[in-house]
């Protein structure tokens, strides 16, 4: 079921590919959809719960895990190759091939999922739908984590080399930067 904001004209993967703050002006719809797809209710007083729920949305709808530091550059999934892909394109299975042919490639992605190692010795058909879950528990946890040290302004310099530009984008929208190293260098001043 599609579910569409009749004034706006959006649609479930519209309102999932937003940034974190502007998906909170949808969470009733997206509430009711989760709902739907697992018969769970929101807590949404909750930010782990909120994080889990786009989570497990975004993979019910099949949008991608993995997201490219480049998104409109191509690359040949191998010497030689015609196929290639882009952030377009995109689909977990795509990346989990083109991680088995080079795993040092992850450094071309600014977001994957934690197990992604994992993911590509064994493919996407050995996380059960129970270990998802648990997985994305752990990912909303951590998010929140980082979120709530953000916000005190607690982050060691570590942990934010941990995390993806994007991420650290989405954490730090005020500050601009070309690099990583630039922008947590601007994050550690601020």
């Amino acid at each position: 079921m599609d579910i569409t904001i009749k004034q706006e004209n959006i649609n479930i993967i519209d309102i999932l590919e937003l940034n974190n703050k502007e998906i909170l002006n949808y969470i009733d719809i997206l509430a009711l959809d989760f709902f739907e797809k697992t018969g769970k209710k929101l807590n949404r007083t909750c930010p782990v719960c909120l994080k889990q729920m786009i989570l497990t949305l975004k993979n019910f709808y099949n949008m991608t895990q993995f997201e490219l530091k480049n998104p409109k550059r191509y690359y040949k999934l191998e010497k030689g190759s015609s196929i290639v892909i882009n952030q377009s394109t995109m689909t977990d299975e795509k990346a989990i091939q083109f991680l088995k042919i080079n795993p040092e490639r992850i450094q071309l992605f600014s977001k994957y999922p934690s197990n992604w190692k994992k993911l590509i010795e064994n493919g996407l058909d050995s996380e059960n739908p129970e270990k998802k879950e648990v997985r994305f528990a752990i990912e909303a946890e951590m998010e929140t984590l980082a979120e709530s040290k953000k916000e005190n302004n607690s982050l060691t310099e570590d942990e934010l080399n941990e995390m993806s530009l994007k991420d650290l984008r989405d954490l730090y929208p005020e500050i601009n930067a070309r690099s990583k190293e630039d922008f947590i260098n601007k994050v550690l001043i601020h």
